[in-house]
């Protein structure tokens, strides 16, 4: 793992990381290394993608329409309902934008550098904390 990750690790006192099983999808479709990723992969702890997970991804799709948030894909929806759906998890993400900060809280972020193809490369990574009060009001109003 990288410095970054063991850092947050570290400070944010987390013990275990998490990974959905969707986001384990979209790790290997089009994979080429299935059986090193796949190995990586079983480190972390599985959550589920339960009915109720899917559930809270329709619930936060309506959330965003009442925000007027542009909407992401579908998976994003899964992946932040598995957040908010799991007590005292945090999105870890390279996709920052695709979780509006109106609902996230952005408690890191940082570069991770790796090589590709012999050339030195960066991803910018997120580390996101839901915000339950605010998809809550968010509904609320949309009720009213």
């Amino acid at each position: 793992m990288s410095q970054f990750i063991n850092r947050i690790a570290s400070e944010q006192d987390i013990e275990d990381f998490l990974i959905s099983d969707y986001a384990k999808f979209e790790v290997l479709r089009g994979a080429r290394n299935i059986k090193g990723i796949t190995s990586f992969l079983n480190t972390f702890s599985t959550i589920k993608v339960s009915p109720d997970v899917l559930s809270m991804a329709a619930f936060l799709y309506s959330a965003y329409q009442v925000k007027n948030i542009c909407i992401p894909k579908d998976g994003d929806f899964i992946l932040a309902a598995t957040a908010f759906y799991t007590p005292n998890t945090f999105i870890l993400t390279a996709d920052g934008d695709d979780f509006p900060r109106s609902f996230f809280e952005e408690v890191e972020a940082d570069y991770i550098h790796f090589k590709k193809a012999k050339t030195e490369k960066k991803i910018r990574i997120y580390m996101l904390k839901p915000l339950w009060e605010e998809l809550s009001s968010a509904l609320n109003k949309h009720r009213n």
